[in-house]
């Protein structure tokens, strides 16, 4: 498995890529967001999620988010396939 993080500079027309991997195993990622404050990662797959390796949710996680919450929260979000959505506060 490989999860990649790329950022495009459309002046130089050049992408530097990121190798975000964890060591989540051999499986599909469908998405990862980092909270680029703090360095933190955050994977999704077709048999859960993997936030900073500890495993949660049997169920395939298609989209992830990070938001700020009204106090200053860090709010993680994940959308599953016939699961529903979760919202989880981060400290």
């Amino acid at each position: 498995m490989h999860a990649l993080r790329v950022v495009y500079d459309p002046a130089s027309h050049t992408a530097a890529w990121t190798n975000i991997s964890s060591d989540i195993g051999d499986q599909p990622v469908n998405d990862a967001v980092i909270y680029t404050a703090t360095g933190e990662r955050y994977v999704s797959t077709n048999f859960g999620v993997d936030p900073g390796r500890r495993r949660h949710a049997e169920a395939a996680v298609a989209g992830r988010t990070i938001a700020e919450g009204k106090n200053g929260d860090r709010l993680l979000d994940a959308a599953t396939h016939g699961r529903g959505a979760y919202r989880l506060r981060l400290k």
